[in-house]
């Protein structure tokens, strides 16, 4: 039914939801599922959940969205909490991963450039990593799948190095680069850790030849 209607972007499969209660979701035929992609990853309240659906009923009341030309109340509030739990300065408000990442990225690069010269542009990712599905956090993928040759030409300036490997760092980071990008836990294809003392290594690696990490 959806997958007639719908870019089938994600290779959806045809089934076609109407409710939910908790991790329980019921299709338009009646049938059970139990929900344990959580919208992969980004709906870990479950459903129907009493005090979420209070939340946003009562702000839907006050207001929805307010253009970032400005702030918004709730908004302020949020970032403070944020702020008080990671001890960070100050927060980036994005409506998806790839979209933080690019970012990241973007930051990464005048960070860079602002402080090492025009060259210090390129990024280093890791294989079996996974960034994003825009042009820029695609081509940081470290994945061949997700690279045909049918989305070329990529984005230039990226560098991927094998994870959990010493001797992939010692020609890894240069006066040319301008960050490490990689997760602690690769999770698309498997669950792949890092080993915490390579990942520090690699950290430390990057900051002394010039570049930020982003993690």
């Amino acid at each position: 039914m959806g997958s007639k209607k719908v870019l089938n972007n994600y290779g959806s499969f045809d089934v076609v939801f109407k409710s939910g209660k908790g991790s329980i979701l019921t299709d338009i035929n009646g049938k059970k599922y139990i929900d344990f992609l959580a919208g992969i990853a980004v709906n870990s309240l479950g459903h129907n959940f009493k005090p979420l659906v209070k939340a946003v009923s009562s702000q839907a009341k006050k207001q929805i969205h307010v253009c970032n030309y400005f702030f918004s109340d709730i908004g302020v509030k949020y970032a403070d909490e944020l702020l008080s739990a990671t001890g960070f300065e100050g927060v980036f408000f994005g409506n998806s991963g790839a979209e933080a990442n690019e970012a990241a990225i973007k930051l990464a690069r005048k960070f860079g450039q602002l402080n090492g010269g025009s060259k210090r542009k390129t990024i280093v990712t890791l294989e079996h990593s996974f960034h994003g599905r825009t042009m820029a956090t695609l081509t940081a993928t470290g994945q061949d799948i997700f690279h045909p040759e049918t989305f070329a030409p990529y984005v230039e300036g990226f560098k991927t190095i094998k994870p959990n490997d010493y001797d992939s760092l010692k020609d890894a980071f240069d006066d040319t680069t301008a960050a490490l990008m990689m997760e602690c836990v690769q999770g698309e294809g498997g669950v792949f850790p890092l080993d915490k003392e390579w990942a520090k290594t690699a950290a430390e690696a990057a900051r002394k030849a010039g570049a930020i990490v982003i993690c």
